[in-house]
């Protein structure tokens, strides 16, 4: 059971709602406010998930007469390193019945609501945190990303994006946090390479073919962890275009659903080669569904090449496998980054 550290003041006015592993979860009932149909509040929880200490913060919003639940900002620490998914890009809107999520929003629709200004935003960086975790004065919040190995000796590959102007960079193995280190940068392809240090990984083949339009694609990464945990996840799609915006060609279409934290992600064919690197999504403004772009293998190729980095020689398969064998092989190749 989570054990929460957070002042008598403050607890005064949290209520319980429940656990998720390694979790504990209270919603300060002194921000439950009426925004139209929705009741708006802050969650805050704390545990040691996964096997560190874990601090959460959440601003949401729930609808009482249809049982929907947003998550509009989110913040978490785990390790020492913070991780935001901000409003702009996490709006998740889903039905949560027999789930903790299910216990949250029936509690709230049954406080009532105080008066005041609205519940800012966004929310607290951290949770008040015990004086034994070592916690940065000021912490910089960032999305976390995904990497991908490209060697056997710790070299991954991922978005120049999401290691960019950190001051530390940890990858997740094996349920602990390991220091990254950059060793190349491709700011105009958004790409980069970046190693941690003693770990023997297991690397994905880069395809040496270009891959067709409407080719079958799968995207492994670590999308929203602070709301859907530190899983590795898996969609799939087609190529939809071998262009990007503006038919641009370092990019392609794909429409695998991708999410904030899939950037540097493997795009992965039906051989389990690496065909592109997740890299952006069409803007909710637009209104589009499933417009998601890609840099193209051939561009991580020469990066490796221009910094004399060679992936082990391997045999290219030369039949397709169902979705679930990639995914299994790709999977243990496949990073958590958080960026400090």
């Amino acid at each position: 059971m989570a054990v929460l550290c957070i002042p008598s003041s403050v607890l005064a006015n949290m209520v319980d709602v429940g656990t998720s592993p390694g979790m504990r979860f209270f919603v300060d009932s002194s921000t439950v406010q009426l925004q139209g149909p929705l009741r708006r509040y802050r969650l805050v929880g704390q545990g040691t998930y996964p096997g560190m200490p874990t601090y959460f913060s959440a601003e949401v919003g729930v609808d009482c007469a249809n049982r929907t639940r947003i998550e509009y900002v989110s913040t978490s620490t785990m390790g020492g390193l913070t991780n935001t998914t901000s409003a702009a890009t996490s709006d998740m809107r889903a039905v949560y019945e027999g789930t903790r999520q299910a216990q949250e929003l029936t509690t709230v629709c049954a406080l009532p609501p105080v008066s005041g200004p609205a519940v800012p935003s966004p929310v607290p960086s951290t949770l008040p945190t015990p004086s034994s975790v070592p916690q940065p004065a000021r912490p910089r919040t960032r999305t976390s990303g995904t990497a991908f190995a490209v060697t056997a000796d710790g070299v991954l590959a991922t978005n120049y994006h999401v290691v960019d102007d950190c001051s530390g960079i940890g990858a997740r193995v094996e349920n602990t946090l390991r220091p990254v280190t950059i060793l190349a940068l491709d700011p105009q392809a958004d790409l980069a390479l970046v190693k941690i240090e003693g770990v023997t990984t297991i690397p994905l083949s880069i395809s040496p073919r270009a891959p067709e339009l409407g080719s079958s694609v799968i995207v492994l990464g670590y999308p929203l962890t602070s709301v859907l945990g530190t899983d590795v996840r898996v969609t799939s799609g087609i190529v939809s275009s071998l262009s990007g915006v503006r038919g641009e060609r370092k990019n392609m279409q794909i429409s695998a659903a991708v999410q904030p934290g899939n950037s540097g992600g493997p795009v992965l064919n039906e051989r389990g080669e690496v065909v592109g690197i997740v890299v952006a999504k069409l803007a909710d403004r637009f209104a589009a569904e499933n417009v998601n772009f890609a840099v193209r293998a051939p561009l991580l190729r020469s990066l490796l090449e221009i910094n004399a980095i060679e992936p082990p020689r391997q045999v290219a398969p030369t039949t397709s496998h169902t979705v679930s064998e990639v995914t299994r092989r790709g999977a243990t190749s496949t990073y958590l980054l958080l960026c400090q």
